[in-house]
C-alpha cells in the first residue's frame, strides 16, 4: 500500500471517528459543557479557583481546594465548625424557558443526619438536589431545572446547609457539570422569581490548601534552587564510581575501593535524611495529616484490636495503620501532637524508613554482581524527587 493510500485511510478513519462522536453526543440529548472549571483544576496566579466565589452565613466557615480527597486533581471543600450555610457559587449564561441539568459528585464527612446536608442548588430560592449526610464516599447528585421566560443568567451553588437547615461537618465536591437538555426531562424544577435575580456572593474564590515548605519570596526561590542543586550534586556523586574507572577496566570487574561501597551507601543515606528534614514538617494536605496523626495516637492508645469502632471514621485498611503504632506512641508519650514541626514529621517516619530500606534492598540485590552499579542504583532511587516528595512532603502512611 502506497503512502497516499495510507494517508487516505487515516483521513477516513478520523472522519468516521468524528461522526461517531457527533452521533453519541446527539444520542445523549445534551449540548456542550456550560459550567466553567467544574473540576477545580484551573487556578489563578494566587492559587485560587477560577470562576468560583465563596458565600456564607457565618464568618467562621472555611472553604478551599484540596488534592487529598478528590476524584482526580483537585476538589472543593466546605467546612462548618459551627452550624452554618456555606456555598461556592458561579453565575452562568442560560437561555429562557430551557431545561438544564446541574450535576456532580459529592462526599460528606461528619455531617449530621438532621437537615439537607451537602447539596447542589440554584441560589436565591429553594431549588436544590437531594442532600448528602453522615460520612460517605463520592456520591453522584444532580439537579434538573427549567429557566423562566426572559431569564438569561442563573447562579449555581455547591452547598453545605440550606435556608433554615444549617449544619456542621465537611462536604467535598468534584467533577461538576451544567448541560442543556435537548429532549424534555421526565421531571424538572421550575425556577421562581428569586432564582432569576442577580446574586452577589460575599466571599473570595477558594484557594488550594497546603503551603510550600519553603514559603514564598526570593528567599524561598533560593531555597528551592539550592534543594534542586543538592539533589543534582548527589546524582553526580553517585556517577563517580562509574566515571573514575580505568578505560581498560571491565565494568563488571570489582576493584579495591568497591570494598568500601557500604560506607559510601551509609554516607549517602545520612545526607539523604538531611535533605529531607525541611520537608518533614510540612503539611501540604492538612486534612489528611490530621487524620494520620489522630489514627496514630488512637492506634497507640487502644491498640489494633480496639482501633475500629462503631461511629469512628477511618477509611484505611489495618496493615498500613499498624505502621503508625510507634509514631503514635511518640506523639502520646511526649505530648507532641501540637508541636509545629514534630507533629507532622513523626507520622512520616514509616514512609521515610521504607525509602531507605528499599534503597538498601536494591544495593544488596546488585552488590554481588556489580558493587558500583549497586551503589549507583540505590543512591539514584534515594534521591529521586518523586520518592522524596511522596514520603517526606506528602507523607501519607501508604507512601
Amino acid at each position: 500500500m502506497g503512502k497516499r493510500a495510507i494517508d487516505q485511510a487515516k483521513g477516513a478513519f478520523l472522519l468516521l471517528f468524528i461522526l461517531l462522536l457527533g452521533v453519541a453526543s446527539h444520542a445523549r440529548g445534551s449540548t456542550g459543557e456550560l459550567l466553567e472549571n467544574g473540576g477545580f483544576e484551573f487556578l489563578t496566579s494566587e492559587g485560587k479557583a477560577v470562576a468560583w466565589y465563596a458565600d456564607f452565613w457565618r464568618p467562621t466557615a472555611t472553604f478551599g481546594l484540596t488534592k487529598a480527597i478528590s476524584r482526580r486533581g483537585s476538589a472543593a471543600f466546605l467546612h462548618a465548625k459551627e452550624a452554618g450555610d456555606i456555598r461556592l457559587v458561579q453565575t452562568v449564561k442560560v437561555k429562557p424557558e430551557t431545561v438544564y441539568r446541574f450535576s456532580g459528585w459529592v462526599a460528606a464527612r461528619n455531617v449530621p443526619e438532621k437537615g439537607l446536608g451537602a447539596n447542589l442548588c440554584v441560589m436565591g430560592g429553594f431549588v436544590h438536589s437531594a442532600g448528602l449526610r453522615g460520612t460517605t464516599g463520592w456520591t453522584y447528585r444532580e439537579l434538573v431545572f427549567k429557566t423562566r421566560p426572559g431569564q438569561t443568567r442563573v447562579t449555581l451553588g455547591i452547598r453545605l446547609g440550606f435556608y433554615g437547615e444549617t449544619t456542621t461537618g465537611t462536604a467535598f465536591f468534584d467533577d461538576l457539570s451544567l448541560v442543556e437538555l435537548k429532549e424534555p426531562a421526565t421531571a424538572y424544577q421550575i425556577l421562581g422569581l428569586e432564582e432569576e435575580k442577580p446574586y452577589t456572593p460575599n466571599g473570595e474564590p477558594p484557594a488550594l490548601t497546603g503551603e510550600s515548605p519553603w514559603g514564598k519570596g526570593p528567599v524561598a526561590r533560593a531555597h528551592r534552587a539550592a534543594y534542586s542543586g543538592l539533589i543534582f550534586l548527589f546524582y553526580l556523586l553517585a556517577c563517580l564510581p562509574l566515571a573514575l574507572r580505568r578505560k581498560e577496566e571491565d565494568l563488571l570487574k570489582p576493584n579495591r575501593w568497591e570494598k568500601k561501597a557500604v560506607l559510601f551507601f551509609l554516607a549517602a543515606a545520612a545526607l539523604n535524611v538531611l535533605v529531607r528534614l525541611p520537608l518533614l514538617g510540612a503539611a501540604p494536605f492538612p486534612t489528611d495529616m490530621n487524620c494520620f496523626k489522630a489514627w496514630a495516637m488512637r492506634m497507640a492508645a487502644v491498640g489494633p484490636s480496639g482501633f475500629y469502632a462503631q461511629g469512628y471514621f477511618c477509611d484505611y485498611p489495618p496493615f498500613g495503620l499498624y505502621l503508625l503504632l510507634v509514631p503514635g506512641w511518640l506523639l502520646n508519650t511526649f505530648h507532641l501532637a501540637d508541636h509545629p514541626y514534630l507533629a507532622n514529621a513523626i507520622p512520616k517516619l514509616p514512609a521515610l524508613t521504607g525509602d531507605l530500606l528499599t534503597a538498601w534492598l536494591i544495593f544488596l540485590l546488585l552488590r554481588r554482581k556489580n558493587p558500583r552499579l549497586a551503589l549507583f542504583a540505590a543512591v539514584t532511587y534515594m534521591y529521586l524527587p518523586a520518592v522524596i516528595y511522596n514520603s517526606s512532603y506528602l507523607g501519607k502512611v501508604d507512601s
